[in-house]
């Protein structure tokens, strides 16, 4: 770590990054008896879905999440776009990051950072070496874009990730899936069958961006790259109080057999992600095997999101805008806003009534 931190020195902080992965169980409720016994129709609690975090020293820079899962796209994806949101998705029949994965986001890393010198830390995880590796192999060098690999079997201090981002961005996910199970099961609905993989993300996009703060992110790079005695990261208090909330609800409410204490919830057995040698010959098979399942019927059920009409969405826009328009605390920029997209919708209703006619032109010959 003395050399790292020599090198670390060179840089400025905003060009110092770390990435790492999680896996979370998005359909995992807080049932202490599941974890011993098998309990009709919650054989899905463990459903994974992987995600690849990365970030800079400042937290200025908290770059799109890549999610993997089995499916190549989930039905409930319909016909949204994953970059519209904000997002990267991979898959593969483990949903679990794997060499190949890792090289693809190494090379869309390297290119994003165009122009600029920066330091990558990360731990030495199979897939890691697999990916830069893979880099070598191709005869590929990364153009802007130093890697170092942290100390072997100590990133639990020293990687930046690990000392409180990924744990507090859980936490507000967290809450959000509790929040979502209490208002499924007052109406008498059960949040397992209703719950889709794109509600996790979206959830996921928010915490991300809106609830993982700047000097979160900026603490955790001080504590895990400093010198040993820096004070540890606390979890968010809202986050945490909200959760101890929920549980107590579903403990009273009864909805739950036994309900699990906090940390057992906020850290599941399994979920974190290592390398396990029972696992590393199904990561690597995984790698060779077909990765274009097109729905994973089993585990990202949902309804198919509708199409929307360009006539429909002027209608909803309008709508919104004179709603705006009549509220005494009226937002003057979103009015604008509304405005300016509403004309947006109608130049491409415009456009594609062109290609329309041009496509006709030629088949009608």
């Amino acid at each position: 770590m003395i050399q790292i931190r020599e090198t670390i020195s060179q840089y400025e902080a905003k060009d110092i990054f770390n990435c790492d992965e999680t896996s979370l169980y998005w359909k995992m409720i807080p049932d202490r008896s599941l974890t011993t016994t098998v309990v009709p129709g919650r054989k899905k609690q463990k459903a994974r879905i992987s995600a690849l975090f990365y970030c800079n020293q400042t937290g200025k820079e908290k770059l799109p999440i890549w999610f993997i899962r089995r499916a190549k796209k989930p039905r409930c994806f319909g016909r949204i776009i994953p970059a519209n949101l904000g997002f990267v998705w991979r898959n593969n029949t483990k949903a679990w990051m794997t060499g190949v994965i890792f090289q693809d986001w190494l090379r869309w890393f390297d290119h994003l950072m165009n122009g600029r010198k920066v330091l990558l830390l990360m731990d030495n995880f199979s897939a890691h070496e697999a990916g830069i590796k893979g880099l070598e192999f191709d005869d590929i060098q990364l153009q802007n874009t130093t890697i170092i690999f942290l100390p072997a079997n100590s990133t639990a201090r020293y990687q930046p990730l690990d000392q409180g981002i990924i744990r507090t961005w859980k936490a507000y996910w967290r809450r959000q899936w509790l929040q979502y199970m209490l208002y499924e099961y007052d109406n008498n609905r059960d949040p397992i069958a209703t719950i889709d993989v794109l509600k996790s993300i979206r959830w996921g996009l928010n915490a991300w961006a809106e609830k993982v703060t700047e000097e979160t992110i900026s603490n955790c790079f001080k504590k895990a790259l400093s010198e040993p005695g820096t004070s540890s990261i606390e979890l968010p208090e809202d986050a945490i109080n909200d959760i101890q909330q929920g549980l107590q609800q579903l403990k009273t409410s009864k909805r739950i057999n036994e309900v699990m204490d906090l940390q057992n919830f906020l850290n599941p057995l399994g979920e974190e992600v290592v390398d396990d040698p029972k696992d590393l010959d199904e990561i690597i098979l995984s790698q060779f095997e077909p990765t274009n399942i097109e729905e994973d019927s089993d585990e990202d059920e949902g309804e198919v999101p509708p199409v929307i009409s360009t006539i429909e969405a002027t209608e909803l826009v309008s709508r919104l805008r004179l709603y705006e328009e009549q509220q005494e605390n009226a937002n003057k920029v979103l009015i604008k806003d509304l405005l300016r997209h509403e004309k947006v919708i109608q130049r491409r209703k415009v456009d594609s009534q062109q290609q329309l006619n041009i496509r006709h032109f030629f088949t009608s010959k």
